[in-house]
């Protein structure tokens, strides 16, 4: 992983000398990325592998202040053998930090909403209000390009069932993401 970083800085330093870096974080710019990210998950005593797709659009309302909002899209596969696919929306307010010209770091609390279906043991549909956190490292390539990593920790605060025979179990989710994005 170490090796990965010191080789995007050293490719993104060549870039450097061609042209000016602007500055980031600023004022007013729109960040636009998405994310993807893999993860492992327990609900009461099952566990289950989550693939997550999130495009997200953020704005820095000052140079430090970041809000925004996701789009997210879940497949889930757990060890009973059922598939699970949904669909969200995550509200964002957070910051932005320069760490270095080519090094950036987003600290991004969200509050979200998501909605499940699943056919495994006869279909059920669950909802979900969550609070998270994602922290992506960001390393800037090129003027207004980056790509990024970082874990984000989600928790349900309320969950509940359309099928009353299922259990309505809270769910919590540590996922490692990879972005892609830019600024305008």
């Amino acid at each position: 992983m170490s090796r990965l970083l010191a080789a995007l800085l050293v490719i993104s330093s060549g870039a450097a000398a061609e042209e000016a870096w602007p500055q980031f974080p600023k004022a007013g710019q729109l960040i636009p990325m998405g994310n993807i990210g893999i993860s492992y998950l327990t609900e009461g005593n099952n566990s289950a592998t989550l693939v997550q797709f999130a495009p997200t659009l953020l704005v820095l309302a000052t140079d430090h202040l970041v809000l925004g909002a996701a789009i997210l899209y879940r497949s889930i596969s757990s060890n009973g053998g059922g598939t699970t696919s949904g669909v969200g929306t995550n509200l964002i307010a957070g910051g932005a930090f320069s760490l270095d010209s080519r090094v950036s770091l987003l600290v991004l609390p969200s509050v979200g909403y998501n909605r499940q279906s699943s056919s495994g043991s006869g279909p059920t549909t669950r909802s979900a209000v969550s609070l998270g956190i994602y922290t992506p490292l960001l390393i800037h390539l090129a003027p207004h390009f980056f790509l990024g990593m970082g874990p984000q920790l989600t928790t349900d605060v309320t969950a509940s069932t359309s099928t009353p025979a299922f259990a309505a179990d809270k769910q919590t989710a540590f996922t490692f993401q990879f972005l892609l994005g830019g600024w305008i």
